[in-house]
C-alpha cells in the first residue's frame, strides 16, 4: 500500500556556507521502500536584497528506511556575486515522501488448526 507524507524543512538565517539538515518522517506501519522528492521551496536573503548567484536545493541520493521511519538529508545553499556565503540566507523546502508500506496484518503468521470432525 502506498502512503504519502509532506514535510516542511525550515532553514533559519545562516551565513558561511551550504546547509544540510537530517530529517525523518514516521508512517503508520512498517516501510518496505521509500523515495523522497522536492515539492517546492522558498529561498531569500535575510538582511537585504541581493542578486542571486548560486542557489542549490536537493535531497540526499539515499533514503534510509528503519521500520516505520524514513530518513533523508536536505541540502540548501544561497549566495550572491560579492563573496560566497557572506550574507545570511534562509528558506523552507517542502518534501514529498512516498512509501510502500508493509501490511502488518496481512503478513502475520497464520496458525492453521486441523479440522476435527465430531463423531456421534
Amino acid at each position: 500500500m502506498l502512503s504519502f507524507r509532506i514535510i516542511n524543512v525550515k532553514f533559519p538565517p545562516f551565513s558561511g556556507g551550504p546547509q544540510r539538515m537530517l530529517t525523518s518522517v514516521r508512517f503508520p506501519s512498517r516501510v518496505r521502500t521509500a523515495e523522497a522528492c522536492i515539492r517546492g521551496f522558498y529561498a531569500k536573503f535575510t538582511d537585504a536584497d541581493h542578486h542571486y548567484h548560486q542557489l542549490e536545493v536537493f535531497l540526499s541520493e539515499q533514503v534510509g528506511v528503519d521500520g516505520r521511519e524514513v530518513g533523508f538529508s536536505v541540502y540548501f545553499a544561497l549566495s550572491d556575486f560579492s563573496h560566497p556565503f557572506d550574507d545570511k540566507y534562509e528558506g523552507e523546502i517542502e518534501v514529498l515522501v512516498i512509501a510502500d508500506l508493509i501490511d502488518d496484518v496481512a503478513n502475520e503468521t497464520r496458525i492453521e488448526r486441523p479440522h476435527i470432525s465430531e463423531r456421534s
